[in-house]
């Protein structure tokens, strides 16, 4: 009778404590930076180091471009980097000096000189240019919501809206959003149909992997041939 109280009374134990030692095996990892492709052209760096073949770049990633536009695509995110562009890549679009073009289906923020813009769209797309001391922002599908110092400004497809900034930034180089300084990859790709098939996940995914898988999933970015 007594081992039968007492192998009862540890099964009740095991019961009550049996969660409390799965559970937090179970907890879902925090969500991981956001991670994409660069397709580099002439004088590309990142962090510091140059890169010569599409590149797995990850959060924190700060990327400088040059005299050529620069492609990076992510899930449900592409993104033309102007000529003498500085981008630190994340969960926002940091922009520091030049300009870019961004094409998304999230809500992805593009910051840049105390100015925050929030794309909405299905997808979104954002001319956005910090130079010369001002900032440019250009709906062309989609809206989007500016804030800046606590003003609230909503722009909708075909509007525009500039703004002054204090950062000193060189004003764009004459000609730097010509065809001739845009590689054909990305002029083709943020024009035309290409870009909204990739938004849908098949060709991003599978490039993506194909990068990732060669850098051994290992999060360090670039390597130097």
């Amino acid at each position: 009778m007594l081992n039968r109280y007492l192998a009862r009374a540890a099964a009740i134990l095991l019961l009550f404590s049996f969660p409390a030692t799965v559970l937090p095996a179970q907890t879902p990892a925090a969500t991981p930076e956001r991670a994409g492709v660069l397709y580099p052209q002439e004088g590309v760096t990142v962090k510091g180091s140059p890169v010569f073949t599409s590149t797995a770049v990850y959060g924190g990633d700060e990327i400088q471009t040059g005299k050529l536009s620069t492609l990076l695509t992510g899930e449900g995110i592409s993104l033309q980097l102007k000529p003498h562009t500085a981008l630190k890549f994340g969960k926002a679009a940091e922009l520091g000096c030049g300009g870019l073009v961004l094409v998304t289906r999230h809500s992805i923020p593009v910051r840049l000189a105390g100015i925050e813009v929030i794309p909405s769209g299905n997808p979104a797309k954002l001319e956005v240019d910090n130079a010369g001391g001002t900032a440019t922002v250009s709906v062309k599908s989609g809206t989007a919501t500016l804030s800046q110092a606590g003003q609230i400004s909503s722009l909708r497809e075909g509007q525009a809206i500039t703004r002054p900034v204090t950062q000193r930034c060189p004003a764009a180089a004459a000609g730097s959003s010509s065809p001739g300084s845009t590689p054909a990859m990305s002029s083709s790709f943020l024009s035309g149909s290409g870009l909204y098939w990739v938004l849908g996940g098949g060709a991003a995914a599978g490039v993506m992997a194909g990068v990732l898988a060669t850098r051994g999933g290992k999060q360090v970015s670039p390597s130097v041939p």
